[in-house]
Protein backbone atom coordinates (compact mmCIF):
# COMPACT_ATOMS: atom_id res chain seq x y z
CA UNK A 1 0.00 0.00 0.00
CA UNK A 2 1.46 3.42 -0.88
CA UNK A 3 1.81 6.39 1.25
CA UNK A 4 -1.42 8.24 -0.92
CA UNK A 5 -3.76 4.81 0.03
CA UNK A 6 -2.58 4.96 3.16
CA UNK A 7 -3.46 8.91 3.19
CA UNK A 8 -7.23 8.14 1.80
CA UNK A 9 -8.09 5.87 4.19
CA UNK A 10 -7.17 7.76 6.91
CA UNK A 11 -8.42 11.18 5.94
CA UNK A 12 -6.03 13.26 7.25
CA UNK A 13 -6.90 16.63 6.29
CA UNK A 14 -3.51 18.25 6.37
CA UNK A 15 -2.22 15.32 4.66
CA UNK A 16 -4.85 15.72 2.02
CA UNK A 17 -4.23 19.35 1.58
CA UNK A 18 -0.41 18.67 1.10
CA UNK A 19 -1.53 16.23 -1.35
CA UNK A 20 -3.75 18.64 -3.50
CA UNK A 21 -0.82 21.32 -3.16
CA UNK A 22 1.75 19.29 -4.89
CA UNK A 23 -0.51 18.31 -7.54
CA UNK A 24 -2.84 20.81 -8.51
CA UNK A 25 -1.09 24.43 -10.04
CA UNK A 26 -0.74 27.30 -7.39
CA UNK A 27 -3.56 29.43 -9.46
CA UNK A 28 -5.75 26.15 -9.25
CA UNK A 29 -5.22 25.19 -6.06
CA UNK A 30 -6.43 28.59 -4.54
CA UNK A 31 -9.84 28.03 -6.33
CA UNK A 32 -10.05 25.18 -4.35
CA UNK A 33 -9.18 26.28 -1.42
CA UNK A 34 -12.01 29.26 -0.71
CA UNK A 35 -14.26 25.81 -0.78
CA UNK A 36 -14.41 25.56 2.68
CA UNK A 37 -15.58 21.93 2.66
CA UNK A 38 -12.82 19.33 4.28
CA UNK A 39 -15.26 16.14 1.95
CA UNK A 40 -15.20 17.83 -0.92
CA UNK A 41 -11.39 18.29 -0.68
CA UNK A 42 -10.97 14.55 0.34
CA UNK A 43 -13.31 13.47 -2.87
CA UNK A 44 -11.30 15.02 -5.45
CA UNK A 45 -7.66 14.37 -3.98
CA UNK A 46 -9.25 10.50 -3.70
CA UNK A 47 -9.60 10.48 -7.59
CA UNK A 48 -7.04 12.82 -8.38
CA UNK A 49 -4.32 10.08 -6.79
CA UNK A 50 -6.71 7.56 -8.65
CA UNK A 51 -7.00 9.04 -12.05
CA UNK A 52 -3.86 10.38 -12.23
CA UNK A 53 -4.71 13.28 -14.71
CA UNK A 54 -2.11 15.49 -16.76
CA UNK A 55 -3.58 18.96 -15.55
CA UNK A 56 -6.45 19.85 -13.08
CA UNK A 57 -8.72 22.97 -13.82
CA UNK A 58 -10.69 24.10 -10.95
CA UNK A 59 -13.53 26.03 -12.40
CA UNK A 60 -14.45 29.25 -10.11
CA UNK A 61 -17.80 29.64 -12.38
CA UNK A 62 -16.88 32.64 -13.26
CA UNK A 63 -16.85 34.30 -17.20
CA UNK A 64 -13.21 33.61 -17.81
CA UNK A 65 -13.70 29.94 -16.50
CA UNK A 66 -16.45 28.98 -18.10
CA UNK A 67 -15.03 30.43 -21.71
CA UNK A 68 -11.77 28.41 -20.99
CA UNK A 69 -14.11 25.10 -20.52
CA UNK A 70 -16.02 25.86 -23.78
CA UNK A 71 -12.74 26.23 -25.40
CA UNK A 72 -10.81 23.45 -24.66
CA UNK A 73 -14.12 20.97 -25.34
CA UNK A 74 -14.15 22.17 -28.96
CA UNK A 75 -10.07 22.35 -28.46
CA UNK A 76 -10.05 18.26 -27.61
CA UNK A 77 -13.36 17.95 -30.26
CA UNK A 78 -15.68 17.00 -27.39
CA UNK A 79 -18.23 19.57 -29.16
CA UNK A 80 -18.63 21.02 -32.22
CA UNK A 81 -19.53 24.66 -33.55
CA UNK A 82 -23.09 25.44 -34.60
CA UNK A 83 -23.89 28.61 -36.88
CA UNK A 84 -25.56 29.82 -33.90
CA UNK A 85 -22.60 32.30 -32.23
CA UNK A 86 -21.52 30.72 -29.05
CA UNK A 87 -23.31 27.53 -29.64
CA UNK A 88 -22.17 24.34 -29.55
CA UNK A 89 -23.40 20.26 -30.05
CA UNK A 90 -21.76 17.34 -28.77
CA UNK A 91 -23.15 13.66 -29.42
CA UNK A 92 -22.75 10.70 -27.27
CA UNK A 93 -22.89 6.77 -28.09
CA UNK A 94 -26.44 5.99 -28.34
CA UNK A 95 -26.16 3.52 -25.59
CA UNK A 96 -24.84 6.50 -22.98
CA UNK A 97 -27.85 7.36 -21.03
CA UNK A 98 -26.72 10.58 -19.69
CA UNK A 99 -25.63 11.32 -16.29
CA UNK A 100 -27.00 8.04 -14.39
CA UNK A 101 -24.92 8.29 -10.82
CA UNK A 102 -25.76 4.75 -9.17
CA UNK A 103 -24.50 3.16 -12.27
CA UNK A 104 -21.55 5.77 -13.79
CA UNK A 105 -18.26 3.84 -13.09
CA UNK A 106 -14.67 4.12 -12.64
CA UNK A 107 -12.33 1.73 -14.12
CA UNK A 108 -9.49 0.70 -11.92
CA UNK A 109 -7.75 -2.33 -11.18
CA UNK A 110 -8.71 -5.07 -8.53
CA UNK A 111 -6.24 -3.54 -5.83
CA UNK A 112 -7.88 -0.11 -5.80
CA UNK A 113 -10.87 -0.02 -3.49
CA UNK A 114 -13.86 3.14 -3.84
Amino acid sequence: MSDTDELFLAGNSIETSTFLKRRIEKSEYGKLEKIDNYSVHHFIAKYINICNPKEIFVSSGNSEDLEYIRKSALMAREESKLALESHTVHFDNYRDRGRDREHTLILVSNSVKL
